[in-house]
């Protein structure tokens, strides 16, 4: 006790309560849990875009389609993407029936097999959904940059959201509960607009109307559909 224990009993003490409450064992245990699923959030997000961003990358270069993407584009997309969004996720607050839960091994890897699995599906939809809009849309070959940055970067913002949860548990009671979240997401959407407007020059852009950038942001709200499918089946799939 750090009120009420002598000195003695302080330096042989593994643990020091400040203010005398066993509780405060409770409530650390719970922050260091929340703390903890956050970095898993984190490192699932930014997974996410670097192994999309590869998979992509080797695609074009494997059906001859030239370059999905400018050095200029995918500077920016690390910047975006693994900056502000990434870091929203430290924001997420602990989880409602967190301390129901036994224990983790402390040999177990931060990167789990439920990261591993969300990151490699979502990494996949991500590609394969981007070739799917430019194949049944027909996008020239001169568009193609253009579509497939602008794509990512939708897909990417909205993958966040999914990001909100490291298992099988929907994300749909949750979805607006963290607010820096939320004001990120809606400023990224609103720079992307931006530059792709008035800073197409610098970063290699070609010229898109509204209807296509609206068709673009709904096309890319599918990924949380799709994971949300994911997560549902394999809740069922479980049972």
């Amino acid at each position: 006790m750090g009120i009420t224990g002598t000195e003695v009993s302080k330096e042989t003490a593994d643990i020091i309560l400040l203010n005398d409450s066993f509780a405060t064992i409770v409530k650390a245990i719970e922050s260091g849990r929340g703390l903890y699923e956050n970095f898993q959030k984190f490192i699932q997000f930014q997974q996410i875009v670097n192994v999309s961003a590869l998979f992509l990358i080797l695609m074009f270069e494997l059906l001859d389609w030239g370059t999905p993407l400018k050095p200029i584009q995918i500077l920016w997309i690390n910047i975006m993407m693994d900056g502000p969004l990434a870091i929203s996720l430290s924001f997420e607050k602990t989880r409602k029936y967190i301390m129901t839960e036994f224990p983790r091994d402390k040999s177990k890897s931060i990167v789990t097999t439920d990261l591993w699995i969300n990151i490699f599906i979502n990494s996949t939809f991500m590609v394969l959904s981007m070739i799917f809009f430019i194949r049944v849309f027909h996008i020239n070959k001169e568009m193609t940059p253009t579509y497939i940055f602008n794509l990512f970067i939708f897909l990417v913002i909205f993958n966040v959201y999914n990001c909100k949860s490291i298992g099988k548990n929907s994300i749909l009671k949750s979805f607006f509960n963290n607010k820096v979240l939320n004001i990120i997401v809606i400023s990224t959407i609103i720079i992307q607009i931006f530059i792709s407007i008035f800073l197409r020059s610098f970063f290699s852009l070609n010229y898109l109307n509204y209807i296509e950038y609206l068709k673009i942001i709904s096309f890319s709200l599918s990924i949380i559909v799709f994971s949300e499918f994911i997560r549902f089946f394999r809740r069922v799939f479980n049972k």
